[in-house]
């Protein structure tokens, strides 16, 4: 079962009893466990911690290290509930969310995590990732000296595809020594990604080659411009979003200053998406409610209209009954009124026939007259039977 814990609460708990007792009742392995407190930077007590404190000799807590940069405060233990109805009720709204870094602490932070680092400035010692580039490269052009039809062209060959490389590989190099994993979206490097802490980062490079007029003469020479842009994230406050060649300074030149940049875009976009989650929380607890309210209305309306409706069924079943009565009064009445007339009829035939519609008026008169049978049949259905066509439908 998925079940989720701030760093905060898990670092209690880790620190509250040992960490297989404390596995197990969390419904996972030691091994997973420690691996959950190794990605989210919780530290654990060491080797010897419980017997030391089981002894009563002093030992020492060691403190929550503050959330990395990109780094998520909600941690999952668990699978997901997939099975869980969508119909049910929503966890409560989270608190809203509160940064207390500034941009200017993060920035100083992010600064701090790149001291030190080297920029490569070649393609020496590359990173893995572009080492695997290059060897590709070096493969197809291979491939083309024995096969100059060869379709499988080196990718990276011109003055901006080498010029893609090395500052992919610089930029690799210097947000692994941040503490950032690198991947390619794209073998031809149009794509670069960054996971900063838990927030994935993805960066477009693009680039165009021109000519441009030099001196006096009216030579050309090659100007291979390369431009970086962050995608697909919304425009965030604060956060840089596209880094140029400009005249004075190339992106060779500014390697530190992009990654800098982007691992304070890590940040603000965790916490962007801290934000939204919020806010979709908070519209989905409140469409839960607007619908809850709706469905009570919409029952209490229903069944308004089915007492109305039921009042009205018996209203006209009264009636009825009132017109049965009255009508098996007229039918006696008629029965006596022709019996003054003809009960002294001296034909025997007539008496007869007289006779037998008699009877079958009065027995006409008596079923018809509520009065004479069951209570029920006077009374009429009760309240439960009216409903149930309605129910049903």
């Amino acid at each position: 079962m998925e079940r989720h814990f701030s760093r905060q609460h898990l670092h209690e708990l880790v620190w509250s009893e040992p960490r297989a007792a404390l596995a197990k009742r969390l419904g996972i392995s030691d091994t997973g466990l420690a691996k959950v407190c190794i990605r989210a930077g919780i530290p654990m007590p060491p080797r010897g911690y419980w017997a030391r404190l089981a002894a009563g000799k002093p030992v020492d807590k060691a403190d929550l290290p503050r959330r990395g940069l990109g780094q998520s405060d909600l941690i999952q233990i668990g699978r997901p509930n997939l099975g869980t109805s969508t119909g049910s009720e929503p966890e409560e709204v989270p608190p809203e969310p509160r940064f207390e870094e500034t941009l200017e602490t993060v920035r100083a932070r992010a600064q701090a995590m790149l001291l030190g680092c080297r920029v490569p400035k070649g393609l020496q010692n590359a990173h893995p990732l572009i080492a695997a580039l290059i060897a590709e490269d070096d493969a197809r052009r291979r491939e083309t000296e024995k096969n100059r039809f060869s379709w499988q062209q080196p990718r990276f060959d011109s003055r901006i595809g080498q010029r893609r490389l090395r500052i992919a590989n610089a930029l690799f190099t210097v947000m692994a020594h941040a503490g950032s994993t690198a991947s390619l979206s794209s073998r031809e490097l149009d794509r670069i990604g960054f996971r900063i802490g838990d927030t994935f980062i993805e960066v477009e490079i693009t680039g165009s080659q021109a000519k441009r007029r030099v001196g006096k003469r009216d030579s050309e020479t090659p100007n291979d411009s390369i431009a970086l842009k962050t995608a697909p994230w919304p425009r965030l406050t604060g956060a840089p979003e596209a880094w140029s060649d400009t005249a004075s300074r190339p992106l060779e030149t500014r390697i530190a200053e992009i990654a800098c940049d982007l691992l304070v875009t890590g940040e603000l976009a965790y916490r962007e998406s801290v934000r939204k989650h919020h806010e979709w929380c908070k519209e989905r607890r409140q469409k839960w409610e607007a619908d809850i309210h709706e469905a009570r209305e919409r029952m209490e309306r229903e069944a308004r209209e089915r007492r109305q409706r039921q009042e009205t069924e018996q209203r006209e079943w009264l009636l009825g009954q009132a017109a049965n009565c009255r009508h098996a009064d007229d039918i006696r009445a008629l029965v006596r009124t022709a019996d003054r007339r003809h009960l002294d009829s001296t034909e025997g035939a007539a008496q007869g026939v007289y006779g037998r519609w008699r009877s079958w008026a009065l027995m006409q008169a008596d079923r018809l007259d509520p009065c004479l049978g069951a209570l029920d049949a006077l009374v009429g259905p009760p309240v439960e039977e009216l409903s149930k066509p309605d129910s049903a439908g």
